[in-house]
């Protein structure tokens, strides 16, 4: 009985340690597989990274031209120059294109003498409008419109009539209607200039409408600024046809 129980106990030992070495095979097995498995995992990752680092930046070579302006013409630049200098009256009265009698205050205008010299001071306009009325031979008109440019700081615009129409720069310039008789010069004037315009024609009360602009500025109803870009195109147009030089 003693040798057969011995012989069970080294039966079962050596089946137990059978089947332990069998588990740590299969541990074993299991643990490279695993292994073998998160080092490809590791590989693999660190292909991707190496491979993420060394990939080609592409950069996008914009093929838009850069934009080009026209250069500002010789003419503008001086105009806008000459407006620098200008004091706000002479700004105001550029403005203005009238007649010699709208300037002088006499009943018709032949000749130009002291009157519209001193007018001229006072008054600065843009230009002058002529008539028939006006015209007592061409060798008196010739003279006249020469004394009166020499009397103008500003050289000015001379026109034959006062028509919208005929105003000779019209391609230029935005000129208003002919207000000569208009019955609310204040109103009249104020309009004109805010619709755009850069030559306001032939107001029936000069002064009033001078005056109207000038308080406008002042007061903020109309900007300085624009005033000037107003100016300054009337004097290139002046540039631009030889008026100045």
């Amino acid at each position: 009985m003693s040798n057969g129980n011995k012989h069970g106990n080294s039966s079962h030992k050596g089946l137990v340690i059978l089947i332990v070495v069998i588990l740590v095979v299969a541990i074993l097995a299991v643990g490279g597989w695993v292994f073998r498995s998160e080092l490809s995992k590791a590989f693999s990752s660190a292909k991707d990274t190496i491979i993420g680092t060394t990939s080609t930046t592409t950069t996008t070579v914009s093929t838009t031209e850069p934009t080009t302006t026209s250069p500002i013409s010789e003419n503008v630049i001086k105009a806008e120059e000459y407006v620098e200098k200008m004091s706000l009256n002479e700004k105001v009265c550029q403005l203005f294109v009238v007649t010699p009698e709208q300037l002088t205050g006499v009943d018709v205008a032949t000749m130009a003498g002291e009157t519209t010299k001193t007018q001229l001071e006072k008054y600065p306009v843009g230009g002058i409008v002529y008539y028939p009325k006006n015209v007592e031979s061409e060798k008196a008109f010739k003279e006249m419109i020469n004394t009166t440019q020499s009397y103008s700081k500003t050289p000015l615009f001379i026109m034959k009539d006062g028509t919208k129409s005929t105003f000779t720069y019209k391609d230029q310039l935005q000129v208003s209607d002919n207000l000569s008789k208009s019955k609310n010069i204040k109103k009249d004037v104020l309009t004109a200039f805010n619709d755009g315009n850069q030559i306001i024609l032939m107001p029936s009360d000069l002064s009033t409408a001078v005056k109207t602009i000038t308080s406008a500025v002042k007061n903020g109803k109309i900007k300085e600024e624009d005033l000037d870009v107003a100016v300054a195109e009337i004097i290139n147009t002046k540039y631009e046809n030889g008026i100045m030089k």
